[in-house]
């Protein structure tokens, strides 16, 4: 760093006459700058540009050594690195980090401005759980079918709001298939989704579950009895001697199961009043559609009369 070269000599003349001591002094040191490459940075980190920003959490920290090792002294000595600068560029789905260094030699020689980069995004997918289903819901099978009618539609804002970007930003669900099975007495509909972030990263195949049935009971309105039947009270007790029995197929006729399936009907207690002159017969039953659901204490009653005049022979006189 700070040398200096004294040559001594002696100035003779012909005689042999010598002026003796004479000296040359030349000084110097090292004044070459250090030379050689940087390193290659790394590409492709799988961090966030907070983690970017902030290194060395997800970004190669600036390595002094490493980045010293491309270079050499003219000298021979020792070269070190010394950082001036960072600079990070981009967004979470692009970001770059450029360290500014300087490399010195022991003479305090330098060579600036040399450049690391190091550049990588979020690569990471969104993680979390699917929210859960609606059970027992009451609905037909068509219903479930074509939504919204009768089952939850697939809401995108709920189905998201399980899940986290690593990075803190939004994240959106994107339905990409729905499959419905079962009846109207046990239906299932799964909603198949993607979860995405906002750099694209994806986790695919979550699921939300929906189930129900057909709950409701049948509705509308018993038949019309028949009034003025010509019949005696133990015909009516018997019937169906003289009093229309009870007919399953025309008590469900005025019925309708809210999914459009068969209704049936079941007698569920038979009641007689009166006597000859006058009696009603009160049909108690119940409708019932295929999945079980009942609606009871339907009714409808026949009444009617002895209205047959005797019959005989006067006696002799």
């Amino acid at each position: 760093c700070a040398w200096t070269v004294t040559y001594t000599f002696k100035v003779s003349d012909e005689c042999g006459n010598e002026l003796t001591g004479q000296t040359i002094v030349h000084s110097g040191s090292n004044q070459t700058a250090p030379t050689g490459t940087a390193p290659e940075g790394t590409t492709g980190i799988d961090a966030c540009y907070v983690d970017a920003v902030t290194p060395p959490a997800g970004t190669p920290a600036f390595d002094a050594e490493a980045a010293a090792a491309g270079y050499t002294d003219n000298c021979g000595g020792t070269v070190t690195a010394t950082l001036t600068n960072t600079q990070v560029t981009g967004d979470d789905c692009a970001w770059t980090v450029t360290y500014i260094f300087k490399v010195s030699d022991a003479c305090g020689n330098e060579l600036t401005d040399q450049t690391i980069v190091h550049s990588g995004s979020d690569q990471t997918a969104p993680t979390g759980t699917a929210p859960e289903g609606t059970t027992g819901i009451d609905a037909c099978y068509v219903d479930a079918v074509t939504l919204p009618a009768g089952t939850p539609a697939f809401d995108a804002e709920a189905a998201a709001a399980g899940y986290s970007d690593n990075c803190g930003g939004a994240v959106t669900a994107e339905l990409t298939g729905t499959s419905v099975s079962g009846d109207n007495c046990a239906w299932i509909v799964t909603y198949t989704f993607t979860v995405t972030d906002a750099c694209g990263n994806e986790l695919t195949d979550q699921t939300i579950v929906h189930s129900g049935s057909d709950q409701t009971a049948p509705t509308g309105t018993a038949p019309e009895g028949t009034t003025g039947i010509n019949a005696c009270y133990v015909d009516a007790v018997t019937p169906p001697d003289g009093t229309p029995a009870f007919d399953a197929v025309v008590a469900a006729a005025g019925y309708t199961d809210n999914c459009g399936g068969a209704v049936t009907a079941t007698l569920t207690n038979t009641e007689v009043t009166g006597n000859d002159c006058a009696w009603t017969v009160t049909y108690t039953f119940t409708v019932t559609d295929a999945c079980g659901n009942a609606l009871t204490g339907q009714t409808y009653s026949n009444s009617g009369s002895n209205q047959a005049t005797p019959t005989g022979t006067a006696p002799e006189g």
